[in-house]
């Protein structure tokens, strides 16, 4: 219950914080959508198959150990120097252990974070989206009506 209620909090959180920082902004909602996993009518699209499983070593987590993952890391294997190494490409979270994923993150081949789509009220429906370079946010894109106004997607970015 405690868990529950912290990951709420967090949640809370970080909406506030998203909200607070497109507050007032019409700056870049004349921008096109992101219109569904993996396709993007933006100009430079981010790459989501980095989350798709074909070809990726799948590490599973319970983080609450009620024998369900809670936490899924995929890696992709390359050769480096010769060597075999995974470079992880994705980490999905079911923050509230209803067991659907709730945020996407999208890591480059260099271990960078390049992206996160979370759905902050567990509607199955991405409702912010960060695009990082260099480790700084560059853009965060938010929708909570799902109107395709905002600088995020419209109602066919659902996950489940």
């Amino acid at each position: 219950m405690r868990r529950t209620l912290r990951t709420i909090v967090l949640l809370s959180g970080v909406f506030a914080l998203a909200l607070s920082a497109c507050k007032g902004s019409t700056k870049g909602a004349d921008k096109p959508p992101v219109t569904g996993r993996g396709k993007s009518t933006a100009a430079k699209p981010e790459d989501r198959t980095r989350c798709d499983v074909k070809g990726k070593r799948i590490v599973k987590l319970d983080i609450n150990q009620d024998k369900q993952p809670d936490v899924w890391k995929l890696y992709k294997t390359r050769v480096e120097g010769g060597a075999k190494v995974d470079v992880l490409t994705c980490k999905e979270r079911d923050l509230n252990f209803d067991g659907r994923k709730d945020i996407w993150y999208y890591y480059d081949d260099d271990g960078n974070l390049r992206m996160e789509e979370m759905d902050l009220d567990f509607d199955g429906r991405i409702d912010l989206v960060t695009i990082r370079r260099g480790g700084k946010v560059i853009r965060q894109e938010l929708d909570t009506n799902y109107n395709a106004r905002s600088t995020s997607g419209d109602t066919s970015r659902k996950r489940c």
